[in-house]
C-alpha cells in the first residue's frame, strides 16, 4: 500500500456520529475507501445500473462534482488534475511529504468534496488505481455536464434579463432566441452590455458608429476593462476609482440569484420550485471571489455571439475576465469585504428553500397522534363487507323470519362468524352449513307435541332397496296425526 500524506479531514464535528460506512462522513475513511471502490466497480457494470450516480456510495462525490466550475474554476481539467495528484501521492515516501507537489486546484477540489476527500481517494487509488481512474473521469464528466447546464440556462435567460425590467422590451427584438450570432456587437442591447464601462457614455451618443467601429476594428475591446453590464446605469466611470459600482449591475445579479436561488427567483424574490436551489444543496452562504467570477463570465458569453462557453471571444480573453475578478476580489482590503458582502445581499434568499419546500419539521398537536389513513380505509372497508354480507344474510332468510318461527340462534350463529371476519363465499357456506344444524338441534328439543323435523335422514332400521310409506314413520304428534294449520310446509 503506497504511503500517503496525512491531511486534516474537511469533515464536520458531526463524523463521530455518522455510523453508515457508506456515508461521506464516516469516521474511518479506510474502510470508506472500500465501500467506494467496490462500488466502482458494480459501476463499471453497465447492465447493473445506469448511471454512476445511482451506486449510493458514489452519488454523494458525483453530484459534489457539480459544483467544481462555480467554487473553483470553469477552465479546470478535473481529471488531469485529480490523476497527477493521485500518481504524486502515490509515489512520494512518508518521510519526504515536504517535498509533494500536487497539481494546482488539487487540494481545492478535495477541499470542497465531501468528507475527508484526500485520504479516501488516495487510499481507494492504492486500492485499485484501474477503477479510481475511472471514478475521477466520472467526476469530471459531471463538472463538465453542469458547466454546460449554465452555459444553456444563461443563454436562455439573458434576453429576459437584459432590460431595465425583466422580460421588458429590448431596442430591437432577437430573430431568434436560440442563434448566437444575433447576440453581442450584432445587436444594440447586448453591444451596450459588453462594451467596456468607461465607453458608455460615447455608445449612447451614437450606437450604430460605435458598433461599426468594432467590426471594422477601429475599436478592439479587450478584458483590460470591466464589461459594462457590471455596473449599475446610474453609475458613471470614474477615471479615479474604475471599480466603483462594481457588482451592481441589473444583468449581474439577475444571473447571480439565477445561479444560486434558481430562475423563478432571478429579481431577487423568493422561488417557487421545488427542488432545492443550488445554494442549498451545496450550502453557499456567502458570494466569494470564484463565484462572481463564474457568474461574470457565463453573463458574458451568454450576451455574446459565442456559440459555446470557451476562454475566448476573438480579441477578448473571457478566461482573463474570470481571473481579474479573482484577483480583484480577493484582495484583502475593506473595499473586497463590502463589495462581497454586498453581494451577499443582493441575493435574499441565498440558502434558502423554495415555496414549494417545508422549511420546518412537521409539528403535531400535544396529545394527538396521526392515524394512518390507510388503517381508516381498511377499516371502512370491513365495515361495509359486513353490512353487505348481513343484508345478503336476511334475503335469504327472510329477514329473519320463515315458516317455523323467528330463527334467532341461526341468525346468531351467522353473525358470530361475521365477527370472525368470515366474509368470503366459503365461509359464507360454512355458516350456514352451522345456522342448519343449530336449527335442527332446535328442533329436536321442540316441545312433545311439535312436529321433530329430519333432512335427508334414512332411519336406522331402513333397508336402501325396500320401500316405506309415511304411516310407518312417527312425523306427528301423540296422536300420529299431521296439523296442517299448525305446521304449514315450506315445500307445498
Amino acid at each position: 500500500m503506497p504511503r500517503q500524506r496525512r491531511r486534516q479531514s474537511t469533515a464536520s464535528s458531526d463524523t463521530n456520529t455518522v455510523k453508515d460506512p457508506d456515508h461521506p462522513l464516516y469516521p474511518d475513511y479506510v474502510e470508506h475507501a472500500r465501500r467506494v471502490v467496490t462500488g466502482m466497480k458494480v459501476a463499471m457494470n453497465k447492465q447493473k445500473v445506469k448511471t454512476p450516480s445511482a451506486v449510493p456510495v458514489l452519488s454523494p462525490y458525483i453530484l459534489r462534482a457539480r459544483a467544481i466550475p462555480m467554487l473553483v474554476s470553469p477552465w479546470i481539467h478535473v481529471e488531469t488534475i485529480l490523476k497527477g495528484g493521485l500518481i504524486e501521492i502515490s509515489t512520494i515516501a512518508e518521510e519526504d511529504a515536504g517535498t509533494l507537489q500536487l497539481p494546482e486546484f488539487y487540494e481545492d477540489i478535495c477541499a470542497m468534496m465531501p468528507g475527508n476527500f484526500y485520504d479516501m481517494l488516495s487510499y481507494a487509488y492504492g486500492l485499485s488505481p484501474g477503477s479510481t481512474e475511472q471514478f475521477v473521469l466520472w467526476l469530471h464528466e459531471s463538472a463538465v455536464s453542469a458547466r454546460t447546464d449554465t452555459t444553456g440556462q444563461f443563454k436562455a435567460a439573458a434576453r429576459r434579463y437584459l432590460p431595465q425590467f425583466i422580460d421588458g422590451a429590448l431596442t430591437e427584438e432577437l430573430p431568434s432566441l436560440t442563434d448566437k450570432s444575433a447576440r453581442g456587437n450584432a445587436h444594440p442591447d447586448f453591444a451596450r452590455a459588453l462594451i467596456p464601462h468607461e465607453d458608455r457614455d460615447v455608445f449612447d451618443e451614437d450606437p450604430s458608429k460605435y458598433r461599426a467601429e468594432v467590426d471594422n476594428g477601429v475599436r478592439v475591446n479587450t478584458e483590460e476593462s470591466w464589461p459594462s453590464f457590471m455596473f449599475a446605469d446610474d453609475i458613471s466611470y470614474d477615471p479615479d476609482d474604475p471599480v466603483n459600482g462594481f457588482g451592481t449591475g441589473h444583468v449581474f445579479k439577475r444571473f447571480l440569484n439565477h445561479e444560486l436561488v434558481g430562475a423563478s427567483g432571478a429579481d431577487g424574490v423568493r422561488p417557487n420550485g421545488t427542488r432545492p436551489s443550488k445554494s442549498l444543496s451545496w450550502n453557499i452562504t456567502d458570494v466569494t471571489a470564484r463565484i462572481a467570477a463564474h457568474i461574470t463570465a457565463h453573463a458574458y458569453v451568454s450576451q455574446s455571439g459565442m456559440s459555446e462557453f470557451g476562454p475566448e471571444d476573438g480579441e477578448y480573453s473571457v478566461q482573463g475576465l474570470y481571473d481579474n475578478v479573482v484577483k480583484l476580489l480577493t484582495v484583502d482590503d475593506d473595499w473586497t469585504r463590502e463589495t462581497l458582502a454586498q453581494m451577499t445581499r443582493d441575493v435574499p434568499f441565498i440558502n434558502h428553500g423554495a415555496k414549494g419546500k417545508s422549511l420546518q419539521p412537521r409539528r403535531d398537536k400535544e396529545g394527538h397522534q396521526r392515524r394512518c389513513p390507510v388503517e381508516l380505509v381498511l377499516e371502512k372497508r370491513r365495515a361495509k363487507q359486513q353490512t353487505q354480507n348481513q343484508a345478503q344474510l336476511q334475503q335469504s332468510w327472510g329477514c329473519g323470519t320463515g315458516p317455523f318461527g323467528n330463527r334467532s340462534g341461526a341468525t346468531a350463529a351467522h353473525n358470530r362468524a361475521l365477527t370472525q371476519g368470515g366474509t368470503s363465499n366459503s365461509a359464507s357456506k360454512n355458516t350456514s352449513r352451522a345456522a342448519r344444524n343449530v336449527e335442527d338441534s332446535e328442533d329436536n328439543e321442540t316441545p312433545q307435541g311439535s312436529i321433530v323435523r329430519r333432512r335427508n335422514r334414512v332411519p336406522p332400521t331402513a333397508h336402501p332397496d325396500r320401500e316405506y310409506s309415511d304411516a310407518q314413520f312417527d312425523i306427528g304428534g301423540d296422536d300420529g296425526e299431521y296439523d296442517s294449520q299448525a305446521h304449514q310446509s315450506p315445500f307445498v
